[in-house]
This record gives structure tokens, sequence and C-alpha cells, in this order.
């Protein structure tokens, strides 16, 4: 056989081999889409045709549920309005620049940016609702005091510190990572730029499942020691511009940002709860003395848990603006992530000294460490 023949008989397998390259690109989107789009959907065809409650459970039971809703009008309603909002309002609201609240040039005649104007109306109902009618959780009512009273908690402002370094990192690298690619490496492209806010939502779960095994305090504990490492490799290799060590760093710097958002959130009803069960101890009243004590923790706990979430979210902000003022005094991101890096190394130790740090024992009072919390 001669060479031009030998040629000719490996071109077939070589185009092959190429076109198994093409599949083995697609492969994890292909992959993805069929663990969180197929599966899950086909598991919600599959509960739709039994009676399954909120809890589990249920037996066959055929489309008796599509034609139970098929009679239904509050069905027909909400048909009807979502089909109002998406079909009329929003071609109205993207097509006509007067509603346009920041006047933005319209791309090939389209107000893009007032699509999300659609909700304003929806808002507008459900607040009013909620204002006027939603009042059947008579329990879990509570006076203005009442949750006003963490503002005094030291707890709640240390918490709110802590959860900066968690929940407002995440945030805030969100919003910084495309910049950092742009800016650091302008040959990449910023389409993958998604891949840190999605593995850091993915391991949030995580963080809370291991707080309710071995202790809020002590994962957050040792993933500041994990986020400040990955800090520290980000700011090697964004040195060295080395991408794919970059990419690496700063994924794994996301992954800790979730786990600490959990653990941080598991932490803090704990911490009231605790606090209230041993004011009640002191003054001993007994099981009506823990009972009110529980009662309080939760209206404390609950208002602690969106007023430390609201300051925690000043990290979309200040991340941001950090990496910004880094690379336009610099010319680089690596001010701001030393600064960052004191900033964690600084929630470590209020973590230990506050929660994990046991008391002498001359001292006469337990600690929280001794909690879990």
């Amino acid at each position: 056989m001669t060479a031009s023949q030998t040629t000719k008989a490996w071109m077939p397998r070589l185009a092959r081999g190429r076109h198994l390259q093409g599949w083995h690109f697609v492969l994890p989107a292909l992959l993805f889409v069929a663990v969180f789009v197929l599966i899950p959907l086909g598991q919600l065809i599959a509960m739709s045709l039994t009676d399954i409650k909120l809890l589990g459970g249920g037996k066959f039971i055929g489309f008796d549920n599509y034609f139970r809703i098929w009679g239904d009008l509050s069905f027909w309603r909400a048909l009807r309005f979502t089909a109002e909002y998406t079909l009329i309002l929003t071609p109205i609201l993207m097509g006509f620049g007067i509603f346009n609240l920041y006047q933005a040039t319209p791309v090939s005649g389209v107000y893009l940016q007032n699509a999300g104007l659609m909700w304003v109306v929806p808002l507008i109902i459900a607040v009013f609702g909620a204002v006027y009618f939603m009042n059947n959780l008579t329990s879990a009512k509570s006076s203005f005091r009442d949750q006003v009273a963490i503002v005094k908690r030291k707890h709640t402002w240390i918490m709110s510190f802590i959860y900066i370094g968690t929940f407002g990192s995440f945030i805030g690298y969100s919003a910084a990572f495309p910049l950092l690619i742009k800016t650091q490496f302008p040959s990449i492209t910023i389409a993958i730029a998604f891949l840190g806010p999605l593995v850091g939502s993915l391991s949030r779960p995580f963080g809370g499942l291991l707080a309710d095994k071995v202790g809020g305090a002590i994962v957050t504990f040792w993933n500041f020691i994990a986020m400040a490492a990955a800090t520290i490799g980000v700011l090697y290799f964004v040195g060295n511009k080395d991408f794919t060590g970059f990419l690496a760093m700063f994924l794994v710097l996301f992954v800790t940002t979730g786990i600490g958002n959990g653990s941080t959130y598991r932490m803090i009803p704990s911490i009231f709860r605790e606090e209230n069960l041993r004011k009640a101890q002191g003054k001993g009243k007994g099981e009506a003395g823990r009972a009110l004590a529980i009662k309080t923790a939760s209206i404390e706990s609950g208002a602690a848990l969106g007023f430390i979430g609201a300051v925690g979210a000043c990290g979309g902000y200040l991340i941001p603006s950090g990496f910004g003022k880094s690379i336009a005094i610099t010319g680089g991101p690596q001010l701001a992530l030393v600064i960052y890096l004191g900033f964690y190394a600084i929630c470590l130790a209020m973590t230990w000294w506050f929660y994990l740090r046991r008391s002498p024992a001359e001292a006469g009072a337990s600690s929280l460490a001794e909690a879990r919390i």
C-alpha cells in the first residue's frame, strides 16, 4: 500500500475523531441539562399523575389532577393574568420608550430594560395583600418594639460583620468576577463568569447540613480558613497571569462563600435561642420562663435574620467597589484581595472569640462554645 493510499484510509477515522471531539465539548452541557432540567421535569410529570401530598406519599390517579384544574376557575384566572402580562404588557413596555425609567437607547427598537417593569403592578398588589390580609399566623405576631430589641443585642452586630464575610462575599464576588476576568484576562470570554455564582449557590445547602451535624460556629471557623487560603491562591495566580489557576482558586472561593453562608445562617437562631434560655435559667422561672424564652428567641432571631441579611448584602457593593478602586490605583486587584484577606482574618478571630472560645472554669459561666451553636 502506498503512502497516499494509507493517508486516504486514515481520513475517515480522523474525521470521526474530530466529530467525537465536538461531542466531548457538548457532553458536560448535555449532562447538566439532563440532571437539572430533564430529570426534575420527568419527576414533576410523574408527581402530577398522583395524589401526592406536601410531605410525600401518594398513589397513582392518572389524569384526575388535570381534569380537576380544567374546571377550576382560579386556574383559568391565573392563566389569563399570565397571558395578559406576558403577551400584552411586556411587548408594550419593551416597544415604547415612554415607560423607560433610565432613557436608555433601545437595541434594534426594543427597550429590553423595560421588561422587568411588568412585575410592578403584581408586586404592589402583593404588598397590599400582605399588609392588610396576611395575618392568619397569629402565633408569629410581634410588635415593632419586640423586633427592634435586636439592635441592642451585641450578637446582632457581631453576626452582621461575619455575615458580610460569607454572604456579602458571595454576592460581591458574583458582581466582580466578570470585571476581573475582563480586566486581568482580556483574551478570555466573560461568558464563563456564571460558574462562580453557580457553584456558590449549589454549595450553600451543604454548609447548612454540615452545620447541623457538627455546629455552625466550627464550620464557619474552618470555612474562613479555606476562604483565606483560596484568596491567597487567587492573589498568586492573578499576579502570574495564570487563568487556569485563577479560575480554580476563584471557584473554590465561591464554594466557601456558599458553605459559609449556610453555616452562619444556621448560627443566628441558635445564638438567640441559647442566649434567651440562659437568661430564663438565671431568673429561675421554670418551664413558663423557658417557654417565654423560646418565644422571645423566635421573634428576635426572625428579626435578626432580616437585619443581618440586609447588612451582609453590603458586600455586594463593597467588594466590586474595592476591586474597581484597586485597579484604578494600582492597575491590579491585588490590593483589594489583601484587604479582603485581612477582613477574613478578623472574621476568623471573631468567630473563635465569641463562639468557639471556652470560658475558664473560674468564670462560673458557660460559653456559647459549649452549646455548639
